[in-house]
This record gives structure tokens, C-alpha cells and sequence, in this order.
């Protein structure tokens, strides 16, 4: 019997004690890279693909995560993505959304369960994007005639 292949997952968090113990916990579910650093993070998504799932800060030292999201979506826009972030106001939220490119908002502090259940909804999401795949495709091909 084969044992079935976790999902990848990048963690990004400038705060050392929570990503241990995010990573800890997550690591029962998904293959986890981590690090503390934005730079690093942009690093490890271009040479060390593939991931299916990028869980964030917020406030990142350099970038934040939305812009950094951004950067991995333009590599791959099926990318599921979840943001932490303490400063979880409307503003903030409606910017996340509206970017296109947050999946998923956590708000800290949050329990294991929580982030756990941000991450699946986002997956479900992501599913529902490439299911819906082959009909976009095949939409384009029927708009654009037999030659594309």
C-alpha cells in the first residue's frame, strides 16, 4: 500500500517561536519548508517548487505577505494562500481580497484548529479552481475557433 503524498507547505513567520510550533503542528498533515525571512521565502518558492499551500505573516520584514503572495502567484496562480496577521482590521481585509491573491485570512493569536481548518477551505478552493480548469480552457478554444 502506498503511503499517500502530503501536500507542500511554505511557512513564513519573522516571529522564530510561532513558526516552530505552527510547523510542529502542521507537519502532521502537509510537508513543511519554513523560514523567517521574506527573501529567503522568495528563495525557497523559486528553486525549490513545488508547493501547493503558502501560509504567511502579515507583517513581514520587507515585503508584506500580500505583496509576497503576489510574487508566488505570478509563478503559480493556482497556489493556495492563507495570511496570520494581528492587525486584522477591514481595511486590511478588504485589500487582501481585492488583490486576488489571499486565499484565506487568520487573525492572531489562533489555535491550531483554526489555522487547520483556513488552510482546508482554502485547499477546497483551490480544488474547486482546477476542476473548473478544462472548462475555461475548452470555453477559450470554442471562442477563439479550432486554430486557438
Amino acid at each position: 500500500m502506498t503511503e499517500k503524498t502530503k501536500m507542500r507547505l511554505l511557512l513564513i513567520d519573522d516571529n522564530e517561536d510561532l513558526l516552530l510550533a505552527l510547523s510542529d503542528f502542521l507537519s502532521q498533515e502537509f510537508e513543511v519548508v519554513r523560514t523567517s525571512d521574506a527573501r529567503e521565502a522568495m528563495k525557497i518558492f523559486s528553486e525549490d517548487q513545488p508547493f501547493d499551500i503558502v501560509v504567511s505573516d502579515y507583517m513581514l520584514p520587507v515585503y508584506d505577505g500580500i505583496n509576497l503572495f503576489k510574487r508566488f502567484r505570478a509563478e503559480n496562480p493556482w497556489l493556495c494562500t492563507v495570511i496570520m496577521t494581528v492587525h486584522c482590521s477591514l481595511g486590511l481585509a478588504l485589500r487582501a481580497v481585492n488583490s486576488g491573491n489571499v486565499d484565506r485570512i487568520v487573525s492572531k493569536p489562533f489555535n491550531n484548529k483554526d489555522m487547520l481548518k483556513a488552510i482546508e477551505s482554502a485547499v477546497e478552493q483551490r480544488g474547486i479552481k482546477l476542476k473548473a480548469l478544462p472548462d475555461q480552457l475548452n470555453d477559450s478554444k470554442k471562442a477563439n475557433g479550432p486554430d486557438g
